[in-house]
């Protein structure tokens, strides 16, 4: 309006840069300084902190180009796995493992440069239900640092799987690997990615195949019938390869020598089934063990898919997502992005006989987070001198929608009980 009145512009300077982080419209709690300790109080109910909202928001300046950092801190009363998570510059970084119950444990997170950018970032604290309880965060502190190497001899290998770029129009490589199958007439390992139809990555891509050690093999689209492949799963009986989808509530079958033809689909939804992980199979019964993950329920089916029996999953074990078979001991190896880097042994009635945790220590060096492990499965071990060795081969989800995932090669004798 008004274009006849005075306005105008000058002074016009067009330069190389980036874009401005957005503006936190959230109050800042704190402020960190690099290498500056900063002891106040956050949360709610720890000691003078009165914070009911169940966030605590902190931010940081970067003068000049980021780097590696290590943030530490001590967190109080956060006495379950699933009670706080962290986001840096928005990006979630996951829960943090379960500390002390009305006391202080310490925590270290790193965050790589990736995460990070020139000026103003943003740190943010949230508690997971139950806001109005107990909890908080202290002493907090931002230091230079790198991700710590892996510190277990039964982690035998870690592959960064968004190097298997070749044949991916994104250029990413599976960044979410959320499935994992061992087909031995190919000697590979498929590996599928349930976020590649979505940012970042926009990829028809969703189906990788690689060897035992990790090299890259080849890569498919099963986008023709699901865009979410959450768990994959080889029938030794028939040769197939069985793909879950817990959106459509559905296993898909095809030939791993053609894997984006369909042969056949098995509907879910009849048994109340609605969140659909990693098929598995007993190679003396034939029969189909599937994940409810929501439901913590484990299903035995027909390979038509007829309800066997069904039994509930031990209280420990939440969202369950990677399932393995050791015909061996007639055991099952469970997995959950919400359990970090654990793995629990149950038997067929569901009893729990072991676990372990060791992967929680091993940090993404990309997203500078705990493990989140959402598909396992038993394969000949990389070294081709040992025999008939079998490894566990894990996939680490990571964050979603960041391309940091990783597969892991582990030393199963010292996972499972020998039962």
């Amino acid at each position: 309006g008004g274009v006849t009145y005075k306005w105008g512009v000058t002074n016009l300077l067009l330069e190389p840069g980036s874009a401005p982080p957005p503006v936190d419209s959230e109050p800042v709690d704190f402020e960190l300084t690099l290498g500056v300790m900063e002891t106040g109080d956050y949360g709610n109910r720890f000691n003078d902190a009165l914070d009911p909202d169940g966030m605590v928001h902190g931010s940081f300046v970067i003068d000049g180009a980021p780097e590696d950092l290590v943030l530490s801190f001590d967190g109080f009363d956060i006495d379950d796995a699933e009670e706080m998570r962290v986001l840096v510059n928005g990006v979630n970084l996951g829960t943090v493992a379960a500390g002390v119950n009305e006391g202080l444990a310490p925590y270290a997170l790193f965050l790589s440069a990736d995460l990070l950018q020139t000026g103003l970032n943003s740190i943010t604290f949230e508690k997971l239900g139950g806001v109005t309880y107990k909890w908080g965060v202290t002493n907090l502190l931002l230091e230079p640092g790198s991700a710590p190497p892996p510190v277990d001899s039964r982690a035998i290998a870690t592959y960064d799987t968004t190097l298997w770029s070749a044949d991916d129009p994104s250029g990413y490589g599976s960044g979410d690997p959320s499935g994992i199958a061992y087909i031995p007439e190919l000697d590979l390992l498929f590996i599928a990615d349930s976020e590649h139809n979505e940012s970042p990555y926009f990829s028809s891509i969703n189906l990788f195949a690689v060897r035992t050690d990790g090299t890259y093999v080849d890569a498919f689209s099963l986008r023709a019938f699901t865009d979410e492949p959450t768990g994959l799963g080889y029938n030794p009986l028939d040769g197939l390869l069985y793909i879950s989808d817990d959106d459509q509530r559905a296993v898909f079958i095809v030939n791993p020598l053609d894997p984006t033809t369909l042969l056949g689909t098995i509907d879910l939804s009849s048994l109340g089934i609605g969140d659909a992980e990693d098929p598995v199979f007993d190679p003396l019964t034939g029969n189909m063990y599937i994940l409810d993950g929501a439901d913590r329920t484990l299903y035995e089916l027909t390979v038509a898919g007829d309800l066997v029996s069904s039994f509930g999953l031990p209280s420990v074990i939440t969202d369950a997502e990677g399932l393995a078979y050791d015909s061996q001991s007639q055991t099952f190896l469970v997995s959950s992005g919400k359990t970090h880097g654990a793995i629990f042994q149950i038997d067929k009635s569901g009893t729990l006989l072991a676990s372990t945790t060791f992967l929680n220590d091993d940090i993404n060096p990309k997203s500078g987070i705990l493990p989140a492990l959402k598909g396992l499965d038993l394969a000949p071990s990389s070294d081709p001198n040992d025999g008939d060795t079998l490894s566990l081969y894990a996939v680490d989800y990571g964050v979603d929608q960041v391309a940091d995932g990783r597969m892991y090669e582990l030393n199963i004798n010292d996972i499972v009980s020998l039962v």
